[in-house]
């Protein structure tokens, strides 16, 4: 018996195959991108599902109409909440170093527009004030922590002790 002849008698079984086998592609390959493939994908897992229950004869005509009615319906009620679901904003990555969180004392006044320079770790970092913070001019003395980092470049902001 070859898997066609085992298909044909089996419509179920047809079924199931293509239902899991577009959800495998969409997950897997697209990452629930589309949507589309996801809801032909279940449809065609509920037609098997009734074609096993004997709520659906296995012909032909009838289960591909209720497999569109059954995908066309998903589609419907869910879409709106998938769109919502693919545009939510997702939060900027956080950087992750080492360095950042690393406080140490200015040895130079600096500005947004004139850097300083400190030594760590055997390498001279460019030291400039976060713009996020937004402090002008920091100076020298100043405990100052790193907010974030570029290669070379370490954005400071003054330590605030409570």
């Amino acid at each position: 018996m070859t898997i066609l002849t085992y298909l044909d008698t089996h419509r179920d079984a047809l079924w199931f195959t293509i239902g899991f086998g577009l959800l495998a592609v969409e997950a897997g390959v697209l990452g629930f991108s589309s949507g589309m493939l996801l809801f032909t994908g279940m449809g065609a897992v509920i037609t098997g599902l009734m074609i096993t229950s004997g709520l659906l004869s296995g012909a032909t005509v009838p289960a591909i109409a209720w497999f569109s009615i059954i995908s066309l319906g998903l589609a419907a009620a869910f879409w709106k909440w998938f769109l919502r679901f693919q545009k939510r904003p997702s939060s900027p990555p956080r950087e992750v170093s080492d360095l950042i969180g690393l406080r140490f004392i200015l040895q130079q006044d600096i500005s947004p527009l004139e850097s300083g320079v400190e030594r760590y770790s055997g390498i001279d970092w460019k030291v400039v004030p976060d713009p996020a913070h937004a402090v002008g001019i920091i100076t020298r003395g100043t405990p100052v922590e790193v907010v974030s980092l570029d290669a070379g470049v370490f954005r400071v902001r003054p330590v605030v002790e409570i």
